[in-house]
């Protein structure tokens, strides 16, 4: 039951941010009409803060540990190793002519499932 509260809370975690960042990356590029490639950059970027907050306070439930650094440190090498994939996995998608908004949603769900077992095995444990 655990288990099941914490991806229920992950799933919500995760659609505040994703609503942070889809909404940010949606007005970059079809309103400033900047490139989507830079347009994930910058809103990936702005969905950070929510999506740590969030993840580590409310959904693996760590608001009262001392392991604010470590935590983010480990949340830091996850972000710089999505930001360069998943910039990539747009713009390829991008380049084959599958428009911006629909391959940032299929780039979002696969972040949204490696993001979850790294959370969970590795970030955010309980040692």
């Amino acid at each position: 039951m655990k288990d099941k509260r914490k991806l229920i809370r992950y799933l919500i975690s995760g659609g505040t941010s994703f609503v942070v960042e889809y909404s940010s990356f949606l007005v970059i590029v079809y309103i400033f009409s900047i490139e989507a490639w830079v347009g994930q950059a910058i809103s990936y970027s702005l969905a950070l803060v929510v999506n740590f907050l969030l993840i580590r306070n409310w959904t693996f439930g760590h608001y009262k540990s001392g392991n604010v650094q470590k935590h983010l440190v480990k949340y830091g090498l996850l972000v710089a190793f999505n930001l360069p994939v998943t910039t990539l996995l747009i713009y390829i998608l991008a380049s084959v002519n599958i428009p911006a908004f629909l391959a940032k949603l299929f780039v979002v769900v696969l972040v949204t499932i490696w993001n979850y077992i790294i959370y969970e095995k590795i970030i955010f444990t309980k040692t």
